[in-house]
């Protein structure tokens, strides 16, 4: 779910660089193209295909990549490696993106492919969550991950296929199925793979997710990363408290300094603004926490030892923040924020209702509970059907999965990953589960980041640790349980 600017690149590991040719390669494939697969069917509207060169950073691979468009509306690329492909297709899902923002990898008419291949280095914008050029590049490339104990793990070219989804927002609904049918697409353009993977970042995490549990025959293994793997009812109930909570502890931000003026049900007016640019803005909603968090930091530092008790009595504390650094209290407010101001109106309009639901919640602040009868709010039952259905997860987890995580990750904090294992090990899938939160042990020391998807290279020491535990049956050793972490991310 990514605000599209957060944090590191892949780029450490690779020179994102698509250079290509309206040449090589077979054909595209004659007359019209329409798929179907698990009662999912999709026709193609216009393709094109071309021959180039993927610039990683230590070597030049050779690729056949083809871009499309569907009558449902959603953009395609479809990228395979011309030499050493390892048989793998990694079928990924991207996250969160604004939906006052067209959806679609490029605006382009449909008959006019060629500025395509200007456009598809805008793939690559934004973070791995956002950017599927970054997941384009884990794909494509090789790596050799030395983990300084143990045999390398070895990762060889893989092929690639994304889709942009045909709405923006929270949009799992049109995201799942489109991604799914990318496993029809791809074999009409190119040889079929010999093993599935899939993956997503942030919001497209929950996306692989609920297509590793529908559809587990058609996947072999699945990264999902930095994804509200918990679920979509706990990930909006977290923006809802923070939203909530800021808004008691500064009325005068939104609420005309009366905590009994809040209304969560009614979207903050836009604009959301630029958190890099602090106060130095017109009014928008960064502008108005900045001036009431400069204006008194106590509270601030008041809010950030708040906690919360939930209905089965499990506490922990309201803001994902790094407590070594007390600049990431105000940044994870902010990060919460964008999707209070962005996407409430879109969610409450998907779901036809207020999802958020603090029932048998309790909120403690250093004086003890905060007891206010206003801060009470009760779920329109449609709305939490709809989220039940995009996405509840089941913890039928019948394939090898890993999920990765940092541990202060303001937008989809990590308790996301014990909330999952507990469900993964109740159904009794636990030996399909490994859960990786950053830094990973053999890694060597490394400050333990903040920010949301705030890793690059233990992405591809999971995916090449996954691909070894597909390939062989058995889990490598460095993928561990979720158990030594779970104190720290409750």
């Amino acid at each position: 779910m990514p605000r599209g600017t957060n944090t590191a690149r892949i780029a450490v590991l690779t020179a994102l660089a698509v250079v290509l040719a309206a040449c090589g390669g077979p054909p595209p494939p004659s007359g019209p193209v329409r798929v179907e697969i698990d009662g999912i069917a999709t026709e193609v509207l216009a393709s094109e295909r071309f021959s180039g060169v993927y610039a990683c950073s230590e070597e030049q691979v050779g690729v056949r990549v083809t871009v499309g468009t569907t009558t449902t509306g959603d953009d395609f690329v479809l990228v395979v490696p011309q030499r050493d492909w390892s048989g793998d297709l990694v079928v990924f899902a991207h996250g969160y993106r604004d939906p006052a923002v067209q959806a679609g990898f490029w605006d382009v008419v449909p008959d006019d492919f060629p500025q395509v291949l200007d456009a598809l280095g805008d793939l690559s914008s934004g973070d791995l969550s956002g950017g599927v050029g970054q997941a384009m590049a884990l794909a494509v490339c090789s790596f050799t991950v030395d983990l300084g104990f143990g045999d390398p793990l070895e990762k060889t070219p893989s092929a690639f296929a994304a889709s942009s989804y045909s709405a923006n927002g929270y949009a799992v609904e049109v995201a799942v199925p489109e991604t799914h049918v990318l496993n029809a697409l791809f074999p009409r353009y190119f040889p079929a793979p010999e093993r599935t993977y899939v993956s997503g970042a942030s919001l497209g995490g929950l996306v692989a997710l609920e297509l590793t549990e529908r559809y587990p025959a058609r996947y072999d293994g699945a990264m999902p990363v930095c994804g509200p793997v918990g679920g979509s009812p706990l990930q909006l109930s977290y923006v809802g408290h923070v939203e909530l909570m800021f808004r008691y502890f500064f009325p005068d931000a939104f609420d005309e300094g009366s905590t009994t003026s809040i209304d969560l049900t009614v979207p903050l007016a836009p604009p959301y603004g630029d958190p890099d640019a602090g106060s130095a803005q017109g009014d928008s909603v960064v502008k108005r926490i900045v001036d009431a968090v400069t204006a008194d930091r106590d509270t601030l530092d008041a809010l950030g030892r708040v906690e919360l008790e939930d209905a089965s009595g499990q506490r922990r504390p309201l803001l994902q923040h790094d407590p070594a650094d007390s600049d990431t209290l105000l940044r994870s407010v902010l990060e919460a924020f964008f999707f209070v101001a962005v996407g409430k109106a879109d969610i409450v309009e998907l779901a036809g209702g207020f999802p958020f639901d603090n029932s048998g919640v309790t909120y403690y602040g250093d004086e003890g509970p905060i007891v206010d009868p206003a801060l009470g709010y009760q779920a329109d039952p449609t709305a939490l059907a709809y989220f039940a259905d995009h996405y509840r997860p089941t913890g039928r987890l019948r394939i090898p999965t890993v999920t990765v995580h940092n541990r202060f990750d303001p937008v989809v904090p990590a308790f996301h990953e014990s909330a999952y294992d507990g469900l993964v090990t109740d159904e009794g899938w636990a030996a399909n589960l490994a859960t990786a939160i950053v830094p990973f042990e053999g890694l060597g020391s490394r400050t333990v980041p903040f920010g949301h998807c705030a890793f690059a290279e233990e992405v591809v020491v999971a995916f090449a640790a996954l691909s070894e535990w597909v390939e062989t049956g058995s889990r490598p050793f460095v993928l561990g349980t979720l158990a030594e972490e779970d104190d720290r991310l409750r």
